[in-house]
């Protein structure tokens, strides 16, 4: 994302966003997506099948509007969108899958044959062969964790009515498993170890003990 007028030397609201692909291989790389709109955001994808899915944020109205909303110091809170996309690693079209996307780390995984993301009404499931989408639990506040589980499971966290905890879930071929209920907030997940964060910092876990409902710190990050 680029919110910055380097002629001007000055910040930028109206600003691109995009997806940058290098190929090692090659030693060459460009641009095979980008947008600009009001407050524009690419803030997560994940590569499935040959194909980038990513969560895009922004705001639908024209700079005028925006700045005479600004103008008049109205009390009503600016629009937003938040939608997911697929484009092939290869670049071309891009198509648009859904909205009212909740926006996280990770908005998105795959699993299985399908591609999990999150929206206000709860977390969702599509399918790229049928391009359908199922729910798989409805409610709000539910996010994926970036994971790279070797047996392809994907963690699925929602924050819990008090906000201060949150449920963790293990989603496979549709189906949630309810593992436990934790104040730490899953940030990334491997076989061995889970970097979350608590009121005072980064943490790290075991994730087979946590799998088996053991949430205990294995490790704290702050400085003694």
């Amino acid at each position: 994302m680029n919110g910055f007028d380097w002629k001007k030397r000055e910040e930028i609201n109206n600003r691109e966003a995009g997806i940058y692909v290098y190929n090692r291989k090659t030693k060459e790389g460009g641009k095979i997506y980008h947008s600009t709109e009001w407050a524009n955001l690419v803030s997560s994808l994940d590569v499935i099948d040959g194909d980038i899915y990513f969560c895009r944020s922004y705001s639908p109205l024209s700079e005028e509007e925006i700045m005479q909303q600004e103008a008049e110091e109205s009390d009503e809170v600016l629009a937003e969108m938040d939608e997911l996309y697929r484009v092939s690693l290869e670049g071309g079209e891009t198509e648009y899958i859904a909205d009212k996307i909740s926006v996280s780390v990770s908005g998105v995984t795959g699993i299985g044959d399908m591609v999990l993301y999150s929206t206000e009404e709860g977390l969702q499931a599509y399918f790229p062969k049928t391009k359908k989408t199922k729910t798989i639990k409805e409610g709000e506040r539910i996010y994926n964790v970036t994971s790279r589980l070797s047996d392809g499971k994907a963690v699925v966290r929602q924050v819990t009515e008090d906000g201060e905890n949150s449920d963790y879930y293990i989603c496979d071929k549709g189906s949630l498993e309810w593992i436990g209920n934790t104040p730490l907030v899953f940030l990334a997940v491997y076989d061995n170890v889970t970097y979350a964060i608590d009121k005072n910092g980064w943490v790290a876990l075991d994730t087979k003990k946590w799998r088996e409902g053991d949430f205990e710190v294995r490790y704290s990050f702050q400085a003694k």
